[in-house]
């Protein structure tokens, strides 16, 4: 969230290939290599990671990169705190909103964190760092 924060005006107004593009490709790559990766620590990394990188995508299109991680980090405490409950025969569950508590084989939770993804990946050309 850094560094798509920051930006050099003229060199990436006068870019061939709009700076944009690698912003998207960056984060792209980023999603794709977390689920690499949670081949071996777990899906269900992979799918919060994205989860959050989408809601941090989404919160920095209508305010900055500290609001971002701080609503990223709101949203882990909630639902670890909130999103537990007991079920009717006593075992312990989640709430149907609690997808960062979800198992790693569900689909559902799985396919609700790709679909934010993809939703809010156009809002990374959407900056609001002070212009020179």
């Amino acid at each position: 969230m850094y560094c798509l924060e920051r930006q050099l005006h003229a060199p990436e107004s006068t870019a061939v290939l709009p700076v944009r593009w690698l912003d998207q490709g960056a984060i792209v790559l980023t999603a794709v290599l977390v689920h690499v990766a949670g081949l071996t620590a777990g899906m269900d990394v992979a799918r919060n990671t994205v989860l959050l990188l989408a809601l941090a995508l989404l919160v920095r299109s209508v305010a900055n990169e500290a609001a971002a991680a701080g609503a990223c980090l709101g949203f882990l405490i909630v639902n670890v705190l909130l999103g537990r409950v007991q079920s009717p025969d006593g075992l312990e569950s989640h709430s149907w909103w609690a997808v960062a508590l979800y198992s790693s084989s569900s689909v559902a939770a799985w396919l609700a964190a790709v679909f934010l993804f993809v939703a809010v990946l156009p809002l990374v050309s959407v900056r609001h760092s002070a212009t020179l």
